[in-house]
């Protein structure tokens, strides 16, 4: 009886089990829906992307001519496939189609051995299998369609566009022999050797047969007429000779294209002649970390020297070196890029494809990179290389540090510690308080003659704000003006670059040895090593600027808050200095009248008493009064600007990345 109520629930357990895999096939099946009639459905690896130029003969109704022109057309094929049956996505007329438009979007599946006019196709970029089909298609329907007259050029801007599309939404990645971003050069190139190939197979006779002119003749001669003029309103036509025509040869026809030709453009820049093309081992997991490590400290001196920092490296005193800061920094990205590696080992790329890999790794570096966790332990790494350290460290050797410099060198330690810490932005004010501290609450003898008018508090108050008025603008200039202001802006902004770069090699290295594990063939693998290049390249550069832009305008904000919070302490100040003054002054300057007990405009004895001045003063600070700005709006913009004139890379300057991108 036991064994066999052990043996009901052991049924029951594998039951539920069942039922919870096959919803779990329900659920990812309509996550990743395909098109009742794909072929994608369930396939293993990747899609191959093609560019493929047809023939394709136009005709102009008004004259009945036929023209042959080039058409652009995307295909997608899927693994398993030997090279016959294909998705083919272009742009087609809609004269052909009876719709009223220029151009409609058509996607159909075809039989690239039932395609005569196909001239020439290339292989540009895959398409992970797990993404949806429905998602490319609805990606490249809102591509804008060509415009105007049905020439050639709009479609093959159009399929321009649209591998751009794809790319910039990581669902393809382009092979190593080929450049998504340089996509016009590879057009080109196709364009160039489809003429070349129209001209060698089809002999036309005389100019009309050159690319994209009138090539066939109708075959009813008593429609041969073209318009020439027109006379008195009506049109005035002239007969058209017929065009010699030398129908190919079946040779020639084979040698258009092959059928089950991967790509079918012998240009030398795009294709890998020879070679070995067999599929090479995947790398193990020491193997990917000693890529990961050594692509990430060349792409560190790489990134430093591209984004004008490289001189940081060559200082003949405490040079910036990749070991030093891989042994003193420990950055969250850092471990998030190693469990990334850890997962190519056990087959991660089979599972999400070497794009979405790489967007995932992308993620990581922008995700831990908008945290706090670099700004504390990046401090002790970066700060000893930029900045008054290095300028403290030169006076020291040549002994010429006084001890006003000594002072002055110890706040600037002291902003450098603080920069790049959680309580950073105080780092740069540190010098603007050291500023504030020179200002000596002592009369002024030119404003004796205010305190006059300070007999009635709404006068008293109005030129307490006047007087605020100037000691904010002095402040602020004495601050703006500062030559340690402006480096200890510049010294944080270049550190949170440097701390950014040091990031984004370590997920550039994780990302180059990605793009080695997934090589298909083992030349492919070897092309790569003698290259710099990784998937998702341009996208962590792209990234990698935004998060600098991020951390400008952090910068700019927490400086305007900063100085807001230290002019607020200043205006205190700055009352308690006015008060004082005023209290002062109507001590020994303001008779009193003794039978009013109040101030009196007598100029004679006997004065008021510092008591009773005292009391006057309480009374006045006790009253609500308007306390004057901390910044107007004009100052604060001066402060932004400021922080908006700092240096960023070169590389992501305006007009760095292209619009599609």
């Amino acid at each position: 009886m036991r064994v066999f109520s052990l043996l009901s629930l052991a049924l029951l357990c594998a039951q539920q089990s069942l039922a919870a895999y096959n919803e779990a096939i329900n659920q990812q099946n309509q996550t990743h829906s395909y098109p009742p009639s794909s072929l994608f459905k369930r396939q293993a690896g990747d899609i191959h992307v093609r560019i493929a130029v047809y023939e394709h003969e136009v005709t102009y109704l008004h004259s009945g001519n036929r023209v042959m022109q080039p058409h652009w057309t995307l295909h997608f094929t899927p693994p398993g496939v030997p090279g016959h049956t294909t998705y083919r996505v272009h742009a087609r007329f809609g004269s052909e189609s009876g719709s009223d438009s220029n151009f409609i979007l058509e996607n159909t599946m075809v039989d690239l051995l039932r395609q005569p006019r196909l001239i020439t196709r290339l292989e540009v970029a895959k398409l992970p299998a797990t993404v949806p089909m429905k998602d490319v298609l609805q990606l490249l329907s809102n591509n804008p369609l060509p415009k105007g007259k049905c020439t050639y050029s709009g479609c093959k801007e159009w399929v321009e566009r649209g591998l751009k599309s794809l790319k910039n939404k990581a669902m393809i990645h382009e092979l190593h022999m080929t450049n998504i971003d340089d996509i016009e050069a590879i057009t080109n190139e196709l364009d160039k050797y489809a003429k070349q190939q129209h001209e060698r197979i089809w002999k036309w006779e005389g100019e009309r047969g050159q690319y994209g002119r009138l090539v066939i003749s109708p075959p009813d001669t008593q429609l041969q007429q073209q318009i020439v003029r027109w006379d008195a309103g009506k049109k005035t036509f002239a007969p058209v000779e017929p065009v010699p025509r030398v129908e190919p040869s079946p040779d020639e026809l084979v040698t258009r294209c092959r059928r089950d030709a991967i790509d079918c453009f012998p240009g030398r820049q795009y294709e890998v002649q020879g070679g070995n093309q067999e599929a090479p081992r995947k790398l193990t997991h020491e193997e990917l970390n000693e890529h990961y490590n050594r692509f990430a400290k060349d792409e560190f001196y790489r990134l430093m020297d591209e984004s004008g920092h490289g001189h940081l490296l060559d200082k003949p005193e405490k040079p910036l070196r990749y070991e030093l800061m891989r042994n003193e920094v420990k950055p969250a990205v850092t471990e998030g890029v190693r469990l990334k590696v850890g997962d190519l080992a056990g087959g991660a790329l089979a599972v999400v494809g070497i794009a979405l890999w790489a967007k995932e790794m992308v993620d990581v570096f922008s995700r831990n990179s908008s945290t706090a966790w670099e700004q504390a332990d990046v401090a002790t790494a970066i700060i000893p290389f930029v900045g008054c350290a290095v300028r403290i460290a030169d006076q020291v050797d040549h002994g010429k540090a006084t001890t006003t410099d000594v002072l002055q060198d110890t706040l600037c330690v002291t902003s450098d510690l603080l920069l790049l810490t959680p309580a950073w932005p105080l780092g740069v004010f540190l010098q603007v308080f050291s500023l504030a501290l020179s200002w000596s609450p002592s009369p002024d003898p030119e404003r004796s003659q205010w305190f006059g008018l300070y007999r009635k508090p709404d006068n008293f108050h109005k030129r307490r704000l006047q007087a605020w008025d100037e000691r904010r603008q002095e402040v602020l200039n004495e601050t703006l003006s500062a030559p340690d202001y402006h480096k200890n802006l510049q010294t944080q902004y270049t550190s949170e670059q440097l701390a950014l770069l040091y990031s984004a090699s370590h997920a550039a290295g994780a990302m180059r040895a990605a793009t080695l594990h997934a090589a298909e063939t083992v030349e492919s693998r070897q092309n790569i090593s003698q290259t710099d290049d990784f998937v998702g390249r341009q996208h962590l550069r792209k990234t990698l600027c935004h998060q600098l832009l991020q951390r400008k305008a952090r910068l700019a904000a927490d400086v305007e808050t900063h100085m807001r919070e230290h002019m607020e302490t200043e205006r205190d100040r700055a009352d308690d200095v006015f008060f004082s003054e005023a209290g002062t002054w109507l001590a020994e300057h303001v008779p009193r009248d003794p039978e009013r007990g109040a101030f009196s405009s007598r100029k004679s004895p006997p004065y008021a008493t510092s008591q009773q001045v005292a009391q006057y003063i309480d009374g006045l600070r006790k009253q609500k009064y308007e306390k004057g700005p901390l910044l107007t709006d004009d100052e604060a913009a001066r402060i932004r600007y400021h922080v908006d004139q700092l240096n960023a890379p070169a590389f992501c300057q305006i007009g760095a990345f292209s619009q599609d991108e």
